[in-house]
């Protein structure tokens, strides 16, 4: 199942250790490779410190270049956004209790999204074409001024084209082409379509499991990653990551 180089396969899960999350923190970075520029909502400058255990916030601006890929987990539900190769999108939302409205608006770029079933606002992801509402699926998000296209993997997502507001449903094995001059449809998937994006997708995430593939074998030995994080009182707290290599 796995090459020679070691590579881990995240579960996703975010457990909280005798704490509630920090009121501004929205997620954790569980990867960063390559060519990645970030800007924290506080700065007005890029930093290329952006790692493991960095922690997200409303409005921070994440860019990977040519090279770049950074994969980041929700503090709520550990809802996953694989950012992949040249794209552009700031990270929003809002905690609300223990739970997070989470809201995604791209500039351009590929995103490989796996959302956690929602308990009550939508996670919205919103490009200069589309609309994305989701409630719990999982989908391929690539956006280009042309337009944007989606594909299918679980779930149901609503796009809606912001042009014409005609509102299209994503299911399994469809795509969904949402177009700059309001005209959006749906089809089904082809190997033609996913190739070249899977082909994409594994480089970018250093030969990873295909990403239909979402099952782990039982047989194999499940790890616990521990990042130790701070708030803005300095108080320690925990997030465990669950992952098997």
């Amino acid at each position: 199942m796995f090459n020679s180089f070691m590579k881990y396969k995240f579960l996703f899960s975010v457990i909280f250790i005798s704490f509630l999350i920090n009121k501004e923190t929205l997620a954790i970075v569980t990867k960063s490779t390559g060519d990645v520029k970030y800007k924290s909502y506080l700065s007005d400058e890029f930093s290329n410190e952006l790692k493991m255990g960095s922690q997200l916030f409303n409005n921070d601006l994440i860019i990977t270049d040519s090279d770049g890929f950074v994969k980041f987990s929700y503090l709520d539900d550990g809802t996953t956004i694989k950012i992949h190769h040249d794209s552009e999108l700031y990270v929003r939302g809002q905690v609300n209790k223990k739970s997070i409205s989470k809201r995604i608006n791209m500039s351009n770029g590929l995103l490989k999204l796996d959302v956690s079933k929602q308990n009550n606002d939508e996670f919205m992801v919103i490009t200069p074409t589309s609309v994305a509402s989701v409630k719990g699926t999982s989908f391929i998000l690539k956006s280009n001024e042309d337009g944007d296209s989606f594909f299918g993997y679980e779930g149901t997502v609503e796009i809606r084209n912001k042009e014409s507001n005609q509102i299209v449903k994503l299911s399994k094995n469809l795509k969904v082409i949402s177009n700059n001059d309001g005209s959006i449809n749906s089809q089904i998937v082809t190997p033609n379509d996913l190739n070249p994006i899977e082909t994409f997708i594994e480089m970018d995430e250093d030969n990873e499991e295909p990403v239909e593939n979402y099952f782990i074998d039982e047989s194999e030995t499940i790890n616990e990653l521990i990042i130790k994080v701070y708030n803005s009182d300095g108080e320690e707290r925990e997030i465990i990551i669950k992952y098997n290599e």
